[in-house]
Formats: structure tokens, sequence, C-alpha cells
């Protein structure tokens, strides 16, 4: 932002997580959520993905819900940041512990944020 950027943030549960939703907020950053953007989320993209120089994926399984629609309607750079080795961590532990309630077990635990970052010069 401070470079001449616009940021939008569309997270995958259109939920708006507290205290992260207001301090995106304050900082400039377009946050999308509600029932108007999870319901029409598609279109929203497809409307707005050409005026982005940027998009910013993270996340295996929420990049594979919108890659393909974001090739075809983005203009800009694509980018996926496979940062979350979290899960690796897990498994290694699993493997030395054993232990049949460890996290690696239960694929509901330990998830982190999903989203998409759209970012535009302004």
């Amino acid at each position: 932002m401070k470079k001449g950027y616009q940021v939008t943030f569309l997270g995958d549960n259109f939920y708006p997580h507290q205290p992260y939703t207001s301090v995106l907020q304050q900082m400039g950053i377009l946050v999308l959520y509600g029932p108007k953007y999870a319901e029409n989320c598609k279109e929203w993209l497809i409307e707005n993905l050409p005026y982005f120089d940027v998009v910013y994926l993270n996340r295996p399984h929420i990049t594979i819900k919108y890659i393909d629609l974001i090739k075809e309607h983005a203009r800009g750079r694509i980018i996926y940041y496979g940062h979350d080795l979290h899960f690796l961590r897990i498994h290694r532990e699993y493997e030395l512990s054993g232990d049949k309630k460890s996290s690696w077990r239960n694929p509901k635990s330990g998830r982190s944020r999903n989203s998409i970052s759209c970012i535009k010069r302004i």
C-alpha cells in the first residue's frame, strides 16, 4: 500500500475473523466477507480479476478450487505461496511418536487461514 498498491483479501470461508479483519482494514486492505461475497464469489472474481496486477494464493486445497477460474480471467501475475510446512513437522512428529491421537491423523486439526489476495496498482 505504501508502494501504491490496493490489496483485496478474500478468505475462503467469507467470515470476518476478529481481530484480523479489523487489523487488515485499518491497514487499508479491502476485506471481502459475508453472504454477499459467499453467494457471488465466482461472479465477483470474473468481473474483477482483469483489474488486478497480482493474484496471490495460499494453501493447495483452496487454490485448487479457484485456480482454473483465476487463470482464465486474470490478466496479472498469479503467485502461489506454499509456505505452510507445518504439516511436515506434524507428520514427522507422528512418525517418531506413533501417537494415534496425533494431529497428523486428524485432518481438521492445525488448519491455517485460507485465502486469496488480489493486488492492483492505484
